[in-house]
């Protein structure tokens, strides 16, 4: 019921204009992807795309990658259960797969 604190996160596919996701290299080029119409319009408002997290940090992820929403929101004082829970577990499988 508080706003502030759990404001709603579109985390894998962001809920973008035109479609896009930004990646940063190690280089600090930026790359653009822009998702498939059908993929983006099946996902994006799927229930498992939400965390929930503190308003004045989701507009800091705007349309970054994943691995970049994570890294950001791990020093973040999240209250959700659930928000921690799914940032714990991608946190998993990004050292597994090498993300980071």
């Amino acid at each position: 019921s508080n706003n502030y604190t759990f404001s709603l996160e579109h985390l894998i596919f962001s809920d973008s204009k035109n479609k896009t996701i930004l990646f940063t290299l190690k280089s600090g080029d930026v790359y653009k992807y822009i998702y498939n119409d059908s993929l983006y319009k099946k996902y994006v408002n799927n229930l498992f795309n939400f965390i929930f997290i503190p308003q004045s940090k989701n507009s800091d992820l705007s349309n970054k990658c994943l691995p970049e929403k994570i890294k950001h929101l791990e020093s973040e004082n999240i209250h959700c259960s659930y928000s921690k829970m799914v940032i714990e577990n991608v946190n998993l499988i990004s050292e597994k797969i090498s993300l980071s």
